[in-house]
């Protein structure tokens, strides 16, 4: 985990980090969570609870029946992982360092 100091000097986790002597700027793996949790999981979805040998996802069901999982991979290196959401299972190859997020639409009955 990324951690920085505020200009107040508490630390704390943040979105992004500005280094005002050299007027740049970094987005954190946490502004990148937010932003793909706050796209794709909708007002009212219920997070489900998940399993398996890879720790690293979120998982939610939308009210609209559709499931959402963010997946974090934080290695350098890429990684391919089985994921079963649902009814549906299928491989994901995750970039080295990166967020993905996979999204099945409700079974319509």
């Amino acid at each position: 985990m990324f951690f920085c100091f505020s200009r107040w000097g508490w630390q704390q986790n943040s979105l992004v980090t500005v280094d005002p002597e050299t007027n740049t700027h970094q987005f954190n793996h946490e502004y990148y969570l937010l932003k793909h949790v706050s796209h794709f999981v909708k007002p009212g979805a219920k997070r489900l609870k998940t399993s398996g040998s890879f720790e690293n996802l979120l998982a939610f069901v939308n009210p609209d029946g559709s499931i959402i999982a963010v997946i974090h991979n934080d290695q350098k290196t890429g990684r391919q992982i089985n994921v079963n959401l649902g009814e549906k299972s299928f491989v994901a190859n995750l970039e080295p360092e990166s967020f993905s997020t996979f999204s099945v639409a409700a079974i319509s009955k």
